[in-house]
């Protein structure tokens, strides 16, 4: 029985059609479809039921499905043992960054594990915090940077990296923030602001929980789901944008953009580090955890890159 095919199927029953197996996956839904068929005539029997609502198991489905996670999460043990017997850590590690965490901590996590794991080949994966726990869950991604772990979430596990701060970002020509590190929550209310639309909800239920709780009524410019045009609209200085400070991180370095810590009140979230919870960490994962840690103790300039303004609030 070939595994692919098999972790496919699994796949499919798991997410309950084969479009969003295919969607989860990154694999066409017509090949999706005929790993399904080879696996069923392989064994002789149907293992899924079609139906206007998606997919479910059959019989034979469910006693597959039940009987091979075991044997499957045993072979991904085997192989990490094997794998770990070397001298040095080798292996390929899926990490998951948000847009943000992946402006500040990607090209600092490759060049640390370039020089200090060179067996440790990454893959990137970059999507909102909300998919990649998803993915984590699922066995897609191996670790995760992103934001705010639910307690509660099964299938996960996770721990507090840091403490992030949403910034008020405007083009250096408006002059409103005028070197400051920090500015009211009052005074970036009152401007006009690009907001985030349908795509990042979490982050917009935040801002707009945040100005009603201190008594604001934020000012909606434009509402969109890029930031691309984010950067775009944010060349009138009229304008301006509440952020994670990583989002438009190279303008604000290059001097196009300015970004200020927003206070009275702050507009935080925890980073967290997130993986399964169905196995612990292998080794070269735990060497990537530790490159991780290293990089968010680093001197600013080295690794992980606060916000502007008071370290402590």
């Amino acid at each position: 029985m070939d595994l692919r095919r098999l972790r496919t199927v699994l796949a499919i029953m798991e997410h309950g059609s084969l479009s969003r197996a295919a969607e989860r996956l990154g694999i066409a839904q017509p090949a999706l479809g005929a790993q399904l068929r080879h696996l069923e005539e392989e064994l002789g029997v149907p293992l899924l039921l079609r139906h206007s609502r998606g997919v479910t198991p059959t019989e034979a489905g469910r006693a597959l499905r039940d009987g091979a996670w075991p044997l499957l999460e045993g072979l991904d043990a085997l192989a990490n043992h094997i794998r770990d017997l070397g001298n040095t850590p080798r292996g390929r590690v899926v990490v998951g960054v948000t847009p943000s965490t992946g402006n500040l901590l990607a090209a600092p996590l490759l060049r640390a594990t370039t020089q200090d794991l060179p067996g440790v080949a990454l893959s990137f994966v970059e999507a909102l915090s909300t998919a990649l726990i998803d993915q984590v869950a699922e066995g897609a991604v191996d670790l995760a940077v992103c934001y705010d772990m639910p307690v509660d979430r099964r299938g996960v596990r996770g721990e507090t990296l840091a403490q992030d701060w949403l910034v008020f970002v405007e083009t250096h020509e408006a002059g409103r923030i005028a070197g400051r590190t920090e500015i009211p929550f009052a005074e970036a209310a009152a401007v006009p602001l690009v907001m985030s639309a349908l795509g990042n909800e979490v982050l917009r239920r935040m801002i707009e929980g945040s100005a009603r709780a201190a008594g604001l009524d934020l000012i909606v410019a434009h509402e969109v789901q890029s930031m691309g045009l984010t950067r775009a609209l944010l060349s009138d200085p009229g304008l301006g944008a509440i952020l994670p400070y990583g989002a438009l991180i190279d303008d604000i370095r290059a001097g196009r953009l300015v970004a200020a810590r927003l206070v009275r009140p702050v507009v935080g979230r925890r980073l967290c580090l997130v993986h399964s919870d169905r196995r612990p960490l292998n080794r070269v994962e735990i060497a990537l955890r530790g490159a991780l840690l290293r990089l968010m103790a680093a001197p600013e300039g080295e690794g992980w890159e606060a916000p502007p303004g008071q370290d402590a609030i």
